[in-house]
């Protein structure tokens, strides 16, 4: 995938997880002050759900975003070894897709 792929759906990723978050938590925010017992419970849940998520995000972020770079760093420090290994694959590839017909 190249950059410009992967920034717009990067960008789409955390565009659709941010409108997921504003709705958590406008949910959140719309439930009564004065309810029931299980409607608090309810509610502490989906707070710590929410937190959890954000956590979590952040997190798997950061390992791609570190990843992609070390992938780059690779293929810029081996490029002719790169460009074997994928010639290699997809001739592999090709043969089995062709074997299959």
């Amino acid at each position: 995938m190249n950059s410009t792929k992967y920034d717009k759906s990067k960008e789409k990723l955390a565009k659709d997880y941010q409108n997921l978050l504003k709705d958590a938590e406008e949910l959140i925010s719309s439930l009564p002050g004065e309810v029931d017992e299980k409607t608090k419970e309810a509610r502490a849940r989906l707070q710590s759900s929410l937190n959890s998520v954000k956590d979590r995000y952040e997190t798997v972020e950061d390992r791609v975003q570190e990843q992609v770079q070390k992938t780059d760093q690779l293929i810029r420090d081996y490029p002719y070894q790169s460009a074997g290994i994928s010639l290699g694959v997809g001739f592999l590839v090709g043969l089995l897709l062709r074997r299959g017909n």
